[in-house]
């Protein structure tokens, strides 16, 4: 069994996309998370600059990028939080 309580998550720290929620997912149980379409295109331009892409990628087919730039943008959100690295806490 899987319990989440008063979790709050979002791809920035202002701007929470889930907020006190709380989920029991029983055995066997699957669970699905859908929100509105569009954001995710407008939060990479916005935190392309942040890890060093530019905006020009966002008109650019994936096999039109290299692989490097295309692991940047799927992480840009994760990255701009500027986690602690898990070997520092180590």
């Amino acid at each position: 069994m899987l319990e989440l309580r008063s979790i709050t998550a979002g791809y920035t720290r202002n701007a929470p996309v889930v907020r006190d929620v709380s989920l029991t997912v029983g055995p066997g149980e699957s669970v699905g998370l859908l929100g509105r379409g569009g954001e995710v295109p407008g939060l990479v331009a916005e935190l392309a600059p942040a890890v060093g892409l530019t905006p020009d990628l966002l008109t650019r087919r994936p096999h039109e990028v290299s692989d490097g730039r295309l692991q940047r943008a799927c992480l840009a959100p994760a990255l701009v939080l500027r986690p602690a690295c898990w070997c520092a806490t180590r």
